[in-house]
């Protein structure tokens, strides 16, 4: 049975408890063993991609699914969860969220925090039509597998006016709790895509929309300073993994093959870290296509 129908029979069967919380009284029904074993499973990728449901934990990320009003099927409020927690929770509910209390034991169990503040929430993933492009600028990540860094991106992204991002099948997951929690709320607001081939995706679309694709490598031809920015034509930026860079298919779709410079004869550091490099580049366009703006 899938867990909406779960939440749904079990409202069905039993009627509102009540048990002290941080605020006083929580007039939620308790989660039951078997629907807290299923928001459990949600912390396995297969899980998550079968039931499309997905986990946001702590009181800024639960506050920010509600602001950007995305579904959610619950929330989950710990016996012991904070003041602040708990008048998150009752916003929830007073704009029509299932609600549902647990013990701090409980709660620990379906926690992946290493603090857990006590309110996590399981949250539909959105549907995204990679046809209907039309933003400015793209942000594809190729092989980028650290779930902090991506969640990074993302979050730098949004700051930045970026808000479609390609995401490459051997990058890390986007509903990964580490990579949720690392972008702070922003992907509740940005429209991540993600692709069994990037390589294939990049040459499809740069044709049919006559996108530039600027490459971030270690060795590019053209210094960033030098790049020429605009907001005439659409632009897709790539970086790629930590380690290794772009994958050899996707470096044959760049046009534009860019370098960070740094300082020149230092060796105390072997690259940027690649979250700091899409803040970077992200940072350039903007300076460079607002600036008159």
């Amino acid at each position: 049975m899938a867990m909406k129908e779960q939440f749904s029979e079990y409202k069905q069967r039993y009627k509102q408890s009540s048990v002290q919380g941080g605020e006083g009284t929580l007039p939620y029904p308790v989660l039951t063993n078997e629907m807290l074993k299923f928001v459990k499973e949600l912390q396995d990728k297969r899980t998550r991609m079968q039931e499309q449901l997905f986990l946001a934990e702590g009181e800024k990320l639960v506050a920010e699914a509600l602001a950007s009003q995305v579904a959610m099927e619950a929330i989950i409020i710990a016996h012991n969860a904070s003041e602040r927690a708990v008048e998150i929770a009752h916003k929830c509910s007073r704009q029509g969220y299932d609600v549902y209390q647990t013990g701090s034991e409980k709660f620990h169990r379906i926690s992946t925090a290493q603090t857990p503040q006590g309110i996590l929430a399981v949250v539909q993933m959105p549907e995204h039509n990679l046809t209907l492009w039309q933003a400015p600028c793209i942000l594809a990540l190729d092989g980028v597998n650290d779930p902090g860094n991506v969640g990074t991106i993302i979050r730098t992204a949004e700051w930045f006016g970026v808000r479609d991002i390609l995401l490459s099948a051997n990058s890390a997951d986007v509903f990964n709790p580490k990579t949720v929690r690392a972008t702070m709320g922003s992907v509740f607001r940005c429209r991540v895509h993600s692709v069994e081939n990037l390589a294939q995706a990049i040459a499809t679309h740069s044709k049919e929309y006559d996108c530039r694709v600027l490459g971030a490598e270690l060795r590019g031809t053209t210094f960033l300073r030098d790049v020429q920015w605009t907001s005439e034509q659409q632009m897709m930026i790539v970086v790629g993994n930590e380690s290794h860079g772009l994958s050899g298919d996707v470096r044959k779709q760049i046009t534009e093959s860019v370098v960070i410079e740094g300082l020149q004869g230092s060796y105390s550091a072997e690259s940027l870290n690649v979250s700091m490099s899409v803040g970077i580049l992200l940072h350039q366009r903007f300076i460079h296509t607002y600036k008159n703006a």
